[in-house]
C-alpha cells in the first residue's frame, strides 16, 4: 500500500518542531512493513528537497525563487505569517500551484493508492483536484486551526466541496469533529494527533519535589499567538506571587505576541517570576515538563473565532507527570476531565487560573490522583502506536 502524505508543515531539519505530529504519525506508520510513504511538503531554506528514510521519502517543493523569499509556510502557520506581512498573499498561487504539480508529478511516480491530505485547506483542496484528475482517493484530518474559524461563507463553500468528496475524514477533537459535522452531512472520525512515548514519559511517582523546592515553577509551552491566552496566565501569576514570593513562570515558545507579554510583565511588576525561554527543540522538552510543578494552557476564543484545536503539549505534559491547568475552549476538555486529570476553568479568567494554581499546590491528594490519571488516559488513547492503528484500519478500509 502506497499512501501519499501532503501538509504544509514538517520538520525543516533535525530536532525542528514544525509539524512534529505528521512526522511522528508517518514514522509510526512507517513501521509497518506492509506501507509505504511520500510526504509532500513545501521547501524552505533550511530544508533539503529530497530526503529517504527507511519505507518513506520526503518530497519538499519549492514555490518561489529566491528560495529565500519562501515565508508563506512555517513559523506561525500561513493564515498567521501573512497578518504579519501582508505581501505574503502574492506568494499564494505560486503555493498552490507548486503544490498540485508536485503532487501529480510524484503521484505518477510513486503510484499513489491513497492521499492522506492534512489540513482541509490549502492541502485538502489539492487532493481533491487529484482525485478528479487521477482517481486517486483521499483521507482529509483536520487539525482545528483549519476549520475552529469557518464563520466566512466561502470557506464554508470550500470546506463542504472539499470534505463532502473526500473518501474519509478525521477531525482531532470532539470540537472540531462538531463544527466539521456542522459544515457537511458525512460521518467524521475523530482521530487526536498522539504523544511520543518513548521521548515524553516519566515513572510514575508523585511530584513530592513540589513540597521541597524553594522556587514552585509554572509552566507554558507554544505559540505567543493571541488565541494561547498568556495575558490572563500573566494575570493569573500577580495574584499567586502575594501568596508564593519566589514562585516562577517559564514561558516557552515565539511568536508575535512576545515582546507585547515582556511589556506586560514589566507593566504588573513580576518580572523576576516570568521567564522567557524562546523556541526549545522537542528532545528538550521532556525535561522542562519534569522540572515543572504544574503546566497551564490558558487558551481562548479570539475575535477570530479561533480556539485550540486539542493541546498536544498538555498530553506531553501528562505523560511527563506533571499536573495540568486548561480553560474549558476547543479540543481540551477532551484531554482535561475536571478534577479527574486536570483543573479545567473558564476562559479569559485570570483569577479561576490562580485559584487552580493554589489548589494544586495546596491539595497533595487531588494533585497525585489526577496526576496518575492523566498518566493513564495518554497511554490508553493517545499513544502513537494506538492512533496509528487507527489510521492503518480507516486506510484498509477505504482501500
Amino acid at each position: 500500500m502506497k499512501i501519499g502524505v501532503l501538509t504544509s508543515s514538517y520538520p525543516q531539519f533535525k530536532h525542528d518542531n514544525a509539524g512534529i505530529f505528521v512526522y511522528n504519525l508517518v514514522k509510526k506508520i512507517a513501521s509497518k512493513k506492509s506501507i509505504q510513504q511520500c510526504v509532500i511538503t513545501p521547501h524552505s531554506k533550511e530544508s533539503k528537497f529530497f530526503e529517504e528514510k527507511q519505507r518513506y521519502k520526503v518530497f519538499r517543493f519549492p514555490y518561489f525563487f529566491p528560495l529565500s523569499l519562501q515565508k508563506l509556510c512555517y513559523g506561525a502557520g500561513i493564515v498567521k505569517n501573512i497578518k504579519q506581512n501582508k505581501f505574503l498573499i502574492l506568494l499564494i498561487p505560486c503555493f498552490l500551484i507548486a503544490e498540485i504539480l508536485s503532487l501529480l508529478i510524484v503521484s505518477k511516480k510513486e503510484s499513489f493508492d491513497l492521499i492522506h491530505a492534512h489540513w482541509i485547506i490549502p492541502q485538502g483542496v489539492i487532493a481533491y483536484l487529484c482525485k478528479i484528475i487521477l482517481k486517486t482517493p483521499y483521507i482529509v484530518s483536520i487539525h482545528g486551526s483549519d476549520i475552529l474559524a469557518a464563520n466566512n461563507p466561502l470557506f464554508q463553500k470550500i470546506c463542504k466541496v472539499v470534505l463532502s468528496n473526500a473518501d474519509s475524514v478525521t477531525a482531532n477533537s470532539g470540537k472540531t469533529t462538531k463544527i466539521a459535522s456542522s459544515i457537511v452531512n458525512k460521518n467524521i472520525e475523530t482521530i487526536p494527533m498522539g504523544v511520543d512515548l518513548d521521548l515524553f514519559h516519566t515513572p510514575l511517582i508523585i511530584k513530592e519535589k513540589m513540597d521541597q523546592r524553594e522556587r514552585l515553577q509554572i509552566l507554558f509551552v507554544g505559540r505567543l499567538i493571541d488565541l494561547k491566552g498568556v495575558n490572563y496566565l500573566l494575570d493569573a501569576i500577580v495574584k499567586v506571587q502575594a501568596i508564593y514570593p519566589d514562585i516562577v513562570l517559564k514561558i516557552i515558545g515565539d511568536g508575535p505576541e512576545k515582546s507585547g507579554l515582556q511589556e506586560r510583565v514589566k507593566d504588573l511588576g513580576i518580572k523576576k517570576n516570568v521567564t522567557f525561554g524562546g523556541v526549545v527543540p522537542n528532545y528538550k522538552l521532556p525535561g522542562i515538563y519534569r522540572d515543572s510543578d504544574i503546566f497551564v494552557i490558558p487558551s481562548i476564543v479570539n475575535e477570530n473565532g479561533e480556539t485550540e484545536g486539542l493541546g498536544i503539549v498538555t498530553l506531553e505534559a501528562m505523560a511527563c507527570g506533571t499536573p495540568v491547568i486548561g480553560t474549558n475552549v476547543g479540543g481540551i476538555p477532551d484531554i482535561i476531565k475536571d478534577r479527574i486529570t486536570g483543573l479545567l476553568v473558564e476562559e479569559k479568567n485570570g483569577k479561576a487560573i490562580a485559584d487552580s494554581i493554589l489548589e494544586i499546590i495546596q491539595n497533595t491528594s487531588l494533585r497525585d490522583d489526577m496526576c496518575k490519571n492523566a498518566h493513564q488516559l495518554v497511554q490508553e488513547r493517545f499513544s502513537w502506536d494506538v492512533i496509528a492503528r487507527r489510521f492503518l484500519k480507516l486506510y484498509k478500509k477505504i482501500l
